[in-house]
């Protein structure tokens, strides 16, 4: 559920898409790593086939859906503007929001602009980057007896006299510089962290992972994995 809140919240969607944030989440947690199996996602586990990653795009992102030469005039717009609200379990398509009809459609031909977003507000298209502090390198430590080396050569200057500092104590008070990063860098690299509960208790709170456990608990099942046995008594 803080994967769906998150991904609302980064592109200033409105609530009314609260279902869309969770499908899709639950679409991208699928086909994350996961300590419940080994050396594979979840979707693979189910399936046996190894998913792809190549057709994922930034939740409530700006996209430009193709509209059909047959379903249009010569002269009218060739796409039509929209909001990216996930993927198709139909058909290999994007869940499209059409801003001028408001509807929701299905569609395979799109071009996506995964730097902007809507303003509701305004009913524009924006463009979105974050600026990060760059890090800086830390500093070596000084070797032993320098100090006291520096505090006898000034020591040994005459009074008054002007001193001139080496380049490499050239003192310079300057703010570290800022670099601008993508969001869309920094989102697809949310869409890949993985928050797994820690014990049953704080599991069963979420009906995502109650649906997983259930569908594990159908394929143990299905495939034999375990045999129910009779407990052996304790001997005293």
């Amino acid at each position: 559920m803080e994967m769906a809140r998150s991904m609302l919240q980064e592109k200033h969607l409105p609530k009314a898409f609260w279902a869309e944030a969770v499908y899709t989440a639950v679409y991208l947690l699928n086909r994350c790593p996961t300590k419940a199996v080994q050396n594979m996602t979840p979707i693979e586990a189910w399936s046996g086939k190894k998913p792809s990653a190549k057709h994922l795009r930034v939740f409530g992102s700006i996209c430009y859906v193709h509209i059909p030469t047959e379903k249009r005039h010569k002269l009218e717009e060739k796409t039509e503007k929209g909001i990216f609200l996930g993927y198709s379990t139909q058909s290999k398509g994007y869940r499209i929001y059409n801003l001028k009809t408001k509807k929701l459609i299905i569609s395979r031909d799109v071009e996506f602009d995964e730097d902007a977003m809507w303003n509701w507000d305004e009913e524009k298209v924006e463009r979105q980057s974050v600026m990060i502090p760059k890090e800086t390198p830390p500093q070596q430590p000084q070797e032993e007896g320098t100090d006291q080396a520096e505090m006898e050569r000034r020591s040994q200057q005459a009074p008054g006299s002007p001193r001139r500092t080496p380049p490499s104590e050239e003192i310079e008070e300057e703010t570290p510089p800022r670099r601008t990063k993508l969001l869309s860098d920094i989102y697809e690299t949310c869409n890949f962290i993985m928050l797994e509960p820690e014990n049953f208790e704080t599991a069963v709170k979420h009906k995502v992972w109650v649906q997983a456990m259930e569908e594990e608990i159908k394929m143990i099942e299905k495939n034999n994995t375990w045999e129910l046995t009779t407990g052996q008594k304790t001997k005293k």
